[in-house]
């Protein structure tokens, strides 16, 4: 009998412990299901805001792709005045070595020499009396 009641108070002891420990593995269960219930909150609202920065990031690629293609073009303009402005340089150059030597050189200056001119016969009279 001492047996069957040690035996007894044995099971029952065993019993209350598992009940004791599923008892607080819920409660900790409960904290770890809030926790989650919060992460998969979080982890919505994180990939709500990614996909905002992915479309964003494709809209800015966009916009570097069409700068990129701006800027070459304003490249372009700008060799096409730069080869403009070089020539025009050359050819005030030129122009002022032609002053300079038309200055230099006054026998270069027309005295009349290259026109033909032919003399004029006056009357000898005035008819106009």
């Amino acid at each position: 009998m001492k047996k069957l009641v040690i035996l007894t108070v044995s099971v029952l002891a065993i019993i209350g412990l598992v009940v004791l420990q599923i008892y607080m593995s819920a409660d900790s269960h409960v904290v770890v299901v809030k926790d989650n219930a919060v992460l998969t909150d979080k982890n919505d609202n994180l990939e709500t805001a990614n996909k905002k920065l992915e479309t964003s990031n494709k809209s800015l690629k966009n916009k570097v792709t069409t700068l990129s293609e701006e800027v070459t073009s304003l490249e372009e303009v700008n060799q096409g005045l730069v080869e403009k402005v070089e020539v025009a340089e050359k050819q005030l150059d030129e122009t002022k070595k032609q002053l300079e030597n038309e200055k230099a050189n006054p026998s270069s200056v027309s005295n009349g020499d290259k026109f033909n001119f032919k003399p004029i016969k006056l009357p000898d009279s005035d008819d106009n009396q």
